[in-house]
């Protein structure tokens, strides 16, 4: 899912910073965003609400990142060292391969909190939404690696 998706590059670039600056003052801040990569699920959203990156980041949470320019906005399904350097195995839950290279755990802006749909927030944070995202992750995991399995 990307963020900002429908602007024009400049207005963008611009909003994004402005919300980079945001986000790193501690608060949180709501984008519109579109896109295929986390599925039909989020297919339908109006805008995403996203919140300073959290001491801890875990398995289900939704980490947005900057990627090839844009924002991107992916559940974390795993992590792995890569030469002595913690990263975040990340995947949009509408496609089978986990994002490459993997991000650096210094990477993300933040994570998704909120999904908004017909002008209401829909939380992220609540107990039953976060093992939802935990099972979904586990689910990515496992259909990654077998697809991977398939390949070979």
């Amino acid at each position: 899912m990307n963020v900002f998706a429908e602007f024009d590059n400049g207005v963008k670039q611009a909003a994004l910073d402005a919300a980079r600056q945001v986000l790193t003052a501690g608060r949180s801040v709501t984008l519109s965003a579109g896109g295929l990569s986390m599925g039909t699920g989020w297919g339908d959203i109006e805008a995403v609400t996203i919140a300073p990156v959290p001491k801890r980041i875990t398995r289900g949470m939704v980490v947005v990142f900057a990627r090839d320019g844009l924002w991107v906005a992916h559940r974390v399904i795993g992590f792995v060292r890569i030469a002595g350097i913690h990263h975040l195995l990340t995947k949009g839950d509408g496609v089978r391969r986990v994002d490459q290279p993997p991000v650096r755990t210094d990477e993300p802006m933040g994570i998704v909190a909120s999904i908004w749909r017909c002008g209401r927030a829909i939380s992220l944070r609540t107990p039953g939404a976060r093992l939802r995202h935990w099972c979904r992750a586990i689910v990515e995991l496992f259909l990654s690696a077998l697809a991977r399995l398939m390949m070979n």
